[in-house]
């Protein structure tokens, strides 16, 4: 059970989104919906370059912590004070750190290099060759940052899924104003899942997202301000485990 638990939570941080994490520091309520229509709600910080996610699954509440500048990202229990550490891959990192400038910055061990300026869909876009290396193989990628906002607009990894962005137009999503986006995701056998992202300009991120297979998350209730520093730091009494193989301790027996 823990290990689905584990797999659904850092499935949101691999998934594509328009713009990065860091704009104006905010807090909101985070909603997601599953295609079944099953709804889970929790809490999203944003803080300067860190993000903080809580969700109560199965009756426990579950944080997870990421940093990118680290590159690392932390699951933790609060009912066992345990965590669990991975580290961010280098595509991940890539996307979480980019901006206006080297998409590479901050990020130990890749390299960028720009190639050229260049119309995509209608936008200017600046084209990077990105390459690093990760436990057992090296990286390499190609990728279109949007010359307005600096967030990725298309991305190119061998014998992965090419994912691409287009700009469709603009709306009002819960009074704040945001650019609507089509996301595509073109698999190696020749499926494609589209998707649709509403993006707000002063948070720096999608705020609504409609995602391939019927999935919705939507950011509700923002809040802007600045971020307790304590929400993004590791609790010095909670232990570091390498996996869940079964209950975590103190939280609720599975029926």
């Amino acid at each position: 059970m823990y290990r689905i638990l584990i797999a659904s939570l850092l499935c949101a941080i691999a998934m594509p989104s328009v713009g990065g994490w860091f704009g104006t520091q905010f807090s909101a309520d985070a909603v997601q919906v599953q295609p079944q229509g099953q709804r889970t709600t929790g809490k999203m910080f944003v803080g300067s370059e860190r993000v903080r996610t809580e969700m109560e699954r199965d009756g426990q509440l579950v944080v997870e912590v990421v940093s990118p500048a680290k590159g690392v990202a932390w699951l933790l229990f609060p009912a066992g004070k345990v965590y669990l550490e991975r580290e961010l891959g280098p595509a991940m990192a890539a996307m979480a750190g980019s901006g206006k400038g080297d998409p590479c910055a901050g990020s130990p061990g890749m390299t960028c290099r720009r190639i050229a300026e260049e119309r995509l869909n209608g936008r200017a876009s600046i084209k990077w060759e990105i390459s690093g290396t990760a436990p057992g193989h090296t990286f390499h990628s190609s990728q279109w940052l949007d010359a307005e906002h600096g967030f990725p607009v298309r991305q190119e990894v061998a014998g992965q899924p090419l994912f691409e962005l287009r700009h469709v137009g603009v709306e009002t999503i819960g009074g704040r104003h945001t650019e609507k986006w089509e996301s595509a995701i073109y698999s190696p056998d020749g499926a494609v899942g589209r998707g649709i992202q509403w993006y707000d300009p002063r948070l720096n991120t999608a705020i609504r997202q409609e995602m391939p297979g019927g999935h919705l998350r939507e950011l509700t209730d923002i809040r802007e301000g600045e971020q307790p520093n304590h929400l993004f730091t590791l609790p010095s009494d909670y232990k570091k485990v390498d996996s869940l193989p079964g209950r975590v301790p103190g939280s609720p027996g599975r029926k």
